[in-house]
């Protein structure tokens, strides 16, 4: 969880611990729906992308924050590590970061370039934070909110801060 349990209580002043393991199952919830609709991760975290050639490759996951190493196996069938800078660059110029190649080696057959980089944020921005409090609080107090005949899933509010975050560059 990104967000504490502590926080969303006070938020939603919540001040009994007899929902401690519901309200947890709800930020879980709020969190992943909030990435799957933006685009954005909330946690920062090592991530993996393979890539079947050395071409410009847009990142998979936003807000990238570093790239650690990319590797490959050469016509040998050995591990190298490309060198930042020489090998390759990362690309921040547009919407979303993109890994550009300098060159081409040679790759044992069947090889793939590994890319493993660091995305998502540091600390929850207090927008993103508003958004997973809101959602919780809606489904805690409103178990069948999604209901044909009674409120929306997700409120209006948190709708506009949502698409004020969602990634919206093409992946290419």
């Amino acid at each position: 969880m990104a967000l504490s349990l502590a926080t969303v209580k006070a938020a939603l002043r919540i001040d009994y611990v007899d929902d401690d393991s519901e309200l947890s199952r709800l930020i879980l919830a709020a969190e992943a729906f909030v990435e799957s609709y933006t685009g954005v991760r909330i946690s920062s975290a090592s991530r993996t992308m393979t890539l079947l050639t050395f071409k410009r490759t847009k990142f998979a996951d936003y807000p990238r924050t570093a790239t650690s190493t990319v590797s490959y196996k050469d016509a040998d069938n050995n591990t190298i590590f490309m060198t930042p800078g020489t090998d390759y660059w990362t690309d921040i110029t547009q919407a979303l970061d993109a890994i550009e190649f300098l060159n081409a080696p040679a790759t044992y057959p069947g090889t793939v370039i590994t890319v493993t980089y660091v995305a998502g944020y540091a600390t929850m921005p207090n927008e993103v934070a508003q958004v997973v409090i809101s959602l919780v609080g809606l489904w805690y107090n409103n178990p069948e909110a999604a209901q044909p005949v009674t409120m929306t899933s997700v409120p209006l509010g948190g709708m506009f801060m949502l698409e004020h975050l969602r990634v919206k560059a093409p992946f290419s």
